[in-house]
């Protein structure tokens, strides 16, 4: 074999993955800018017609990738959305494993089946009850995640993920954090402009607020934020 060749497959095999390949093919969000994760959970929100208001996912670094975990919001809201119907739930104990397998269906036909599993070795009382309440949530939890074709963990597994390092994840949140502070602080400026919770919902929508530097440019300038709800105001009739 020639040494062009050898070098043609080498270079072949050097894969260079930009950001938004990371994210997408990879699922590590790492890479992306805080404006561009949002976006990107904003289009996973709106594929799925999740309320992103509701911080329906949050941020997790795991072996190295930054990804991200379902809350019980989105678990709830996907059940309604896609109107899945728990049909039977097992419960089985294997040694100190008590696990549960929950089953689910939609109306057009599809069925699913997923499990929680906890180890309630030397659980008593309280404690026990509390911890097969627990498996019987996280198998709905995971069948929701799965009939709706989300792959991705559910918040009521992270206490069973060893050594996951939460250093980043943690700052992640501390933007979110933030970026709900600013949030809140428009929202009371709207207020005080008589637009309702509905009107301040499309208000933020159509101008695509999502962003931290967006709401602090607007906080800092009270005029955009009139022009704004004036062009709202002639958009809706409202």
């Amino acid at each position: 074999m020639s040494e062009l060749v050898v070098a043609e497959k080498t270079q072949k095999n050097n894969f260079n993955f930009n950001p938004y390949e990371l994210a997408l093919v990879k699922g590590d969000l790492s890479k992306l800018s805080d404006e561009e994760r949002t976006s990107y959970v904003k289009s996973i929100c709106d594929s799925l017609g999740i309320n992103m208001l509701t911080k329906p996912f949050e941020y997790i670094e795991i072996n190295g990738k930054l990804t991200l975990y379902a809350t019980k919001t989105a678990t709830d809201q996907l059940r309604q959305i896609h109107k899945v119907s728990i049909t039977k739930t097992e419960a089985n104990q294997i040694g100190d494993i008590y696990m549960v397998t929950v089953y689910a269906s939609t109306p057009d036909g599809r069925t699913d089946c997923d499990t929680g599993a906890l180890n309630i070795k030397n659980l008593g009382g309280d404690n026990l009850a509390n911890a097969l309440m627990k498996a019987i949530t996280k198998a709905k939890r995971r069948v929701t995640l799965s009939i709706c074709g989300l792959g991705m963990l559910d918040e009521s597994e992270l206490d069973t993920i060893k050594d996951y390092n939460n250093t980043k994840a943690t700052l992640i949140k501390d933007e979110a954090n933030e970026l709900k502070k600013l949030g809140l602080e428009l929202r009371k400026t709207l207020e005080d402009m008589d637009l309702n919770k509905e009107e301040q919902n499309a208000f933020i929508k159509n101008n695509n607020i999502f962003t931290r530097e967006k709401i602090k440019e607007l906080l800092d300038d009270k005029n955009k934020i009139f022009e704004l709800k004036q062009g709202l105001k002639n958009d809706t009739n409202i």
